[in-house]
């Protein structure tokens, strides 16, 4: 499904299988000679999920959702090294960086998942877990919406991007009631 960036498969009685943001696959060609390339990524939707797993009842939940933030998209043409990091830097309009990630580093296409959050307040001990509510420190904040520069890079090399970040679109609050909760 090329509009949506989306492979989709549907055999005969077994059911629809959707595969999201399939930018490396549908685009192969797309920068095939850089030692980097990261495919421009969809906007990404800062969905406000209610955790209602307390409450479902008989009810059967078979598959996993997509990762929740933007999904990062990109290829290497050679593996890094050992002791080559692929370092993901995400920053806001003014230029201040708002989130450092690190990436798979496998030959060929990769995926990483940015959270639309800024870096978390306590870093995480290692080994240990994360995501608050006594899992471990608490995340960091959402970021406010607009448009986010992400370069992934290797060594010397690297390949940049923007993604948006959009608020939920369900949700009615105006600029300035934004702000005052951003701050």
């Amino acid at each position: 499904q090329p509009r949506h960036q989306a492979l989709i498969l549907g055999p005969p009685g077994r059911g629809v299988y959707t595969h999201d943001d399939a930018a490396g696959v549908l685009k192969v060609d797309e920068g095939k000679d850089a030692e980097v390339h990261l495919y421009q990524p969809r906007a990404a939707v800062q969905y406000r999920i209610y955790g209602h797993k307390g409450n479902t009842g008989h009810k059967t939940f078979l598959a996993p959702n997509p990762g929740e933030g933007a999904l990062l998209t990109y290829r290497l043409k050679t593996k890094p090294g050992d002791k080559d990091d692929v370092k993901i830097v995400v920053k806001n309009a003014a230029g201040e960086t708002v989130r450092e990630l690190k990436g798979p580093k496998n030959l060929g296409l990769n995926r990483a998942t940015w959270d639309l959050r800024h870096e978390p307040p306590v870093k995480p001990e290692p080994g240990g877990g994360g995501g608050g509510g006594g899992c471990g420190p608490p995340r960091g904040p959402l970021v406010p919406p607009g448009d986010y520069a992400v370069t992934v890079s290797v060594g010397s090399h690297s390949a940049s991007r923007t993604v948006t970040v959009q608020e939920d679109p369900r949700l009615q609050v105006s600029a300035g009631d934004r702000q005052a909760w951003y701050e």
